[in-house]
């Protein structure tokens, strides 16, 4: 950056670009706890199919 400043004409500064990584952190965080939140939903209602249709199984066979 520092030699792109010398070969600028006198007054004219070159603009500073700031990079903040944390706002994409926190966008990905974000982003993981609502795909978390939405496969443990998932995971929740398959074991209760699951177990629902296994207690009804085993009333039958029993």
């Amino acid at each position: 950056m520092g030699s792109t400043s010398k070969s600028l004409p006198p007054g004219v500064e070159a603009p500073r670009i700031t990079f903040r990584q944390a706002s994409f952190i926190e966008g990905s965080i974000g982003n993981l706890k609502g795909k978390l939140l939405s496969a443990s939903v998932i995971v929740a209602v398959v074991l209760l199919l699951f177990l629902g249709s296994s207690q009804k199984t085993e009333n039958k066979a029993g």
